[in-house]
């Protein structure tokens, strides 16, 4: 059972989460209805999803220092094994590639000269094809992670390094799903609103979200009660930001988008493999009386 005091400060957590996101993305509607127009309202997108993710951690932190009176660091500021890092890093990228193989193999082949890639996204930009193939995917593979933790950070500090461990009296498993399930929740008043991944706020497009968020919030939840690193689910998870964009666009920039992506048929499948697997060991492991 949950004591009253952790109750009380979930609720709070939630409250000022779902509260603190609603009044966020009706100002960002306003703001792209009224302000924004053409590449501009795309990119402003962009950007007010990234400062929608630190609602959380700001949630977070603030019942973390007035209810619990604890320091912020106790929300899981510690890196974790190095082995992790890469085992998560290649995991992800495995995913992609089985994700995108399939679309090659059975919806769409690539495209290598990239020409549907710069009409619709970038048709002034002054950069040879053969400069995209070789700069976006070290962007992508290697920059873009690193630079994705700073938003990222900013949904595992309140999903992950403070609910997880508040719902951790009700059982492992119970505070794994529960959490994960708010997590993917929370996000469809985002996705709904303002787009995720590329792919329009259709009801299928949302379900696929919601279920794809869920299968990885399972990942993430499992890897944070190991380790109670904050900062490598926040690697997993901007190495996971940083594959649905840049250089699977450029190669495969046509298609139904509830196919292909990260956020499609494909990525939906692979992830929710990936996820019932890890679920299976974690409730594996727990039966065989190993701890986390």
């Amino acid at each position: 059972m949950l004591a009253s005091i952790t109750r009380r400060a979930i609720i709070i957590f939630l409250l000022l989460t779902i509260l603190g996101t609603a009044v966020f993305l009706f100002a960002a509607q306003y703001f792209l209805a009224h302000l924004a127009s053409g590449l501009d309202r795309a990119i402003i997108r962009q950007l007010l999803l990234l400062l929608a993710m630190f609602i959380p951690a700001a949630s977070a932190i603030l019942v973390q220092r007035l209810l619990f009176h604890r320091p912020v660091h106790d929300l899981g500021w510690r890196l974790g094994p190095l082995r992790l890092y890469l085992q998560s890093y290649a995991t992800i990228a495995l995913g992609f590639i089985i994700n995108y193989g399939l679309t090659w193999a059975f919806i769409i082949p690539t495209n290598w000269t990239l020409a549907n890639f710069l009409d619709s996204y970038a048709p002034s930009l002054p950069l040879p094809t053969p400069l995209l193939i070789i700069i976006v995917p070290l962007l992508t593979f290697i920059l873009a992670p690193i630079i994705n933790m700073i938003p990222a950070l900013g949904e595992e500090i309140g999903w992950r390094g403070f609910l997880l461990p508040a719902l951790a009296p009700l059982g492992t498993v119970r505070a794994i799903v529960i959490s994960s399930t708010l997590w993917a929740l929370w996000h469809l008043a985002i996705i709904s609103l303002l787009g995720f991944a590329s792919v329009t706020a259709t009801w299928p497009a949302v379900a696929l979200s919601f279920f794809m968020l869920l299968a990885f919030g399972l990942w993430l939840s499992y890897v944070w009660l190991k380790t109670t690193s904050t900062i490598l689910t926040a690697f997993m998870h901007a190495t996971f930001n940083a594959g649905s964009y840049a250089f699977w666009l450029l190669i495969f920039a046509t298609g139904s988008k509830l196919l292909i992506r990260s956020a499609g048929l494909a990525g939906f499948i692979v992830l929710v493999i990936f996820g019932l697997i890890g679920l299976y060991f974690l409730v594996r492991r727990l039966k065989l009386g190993f701890k986390l």
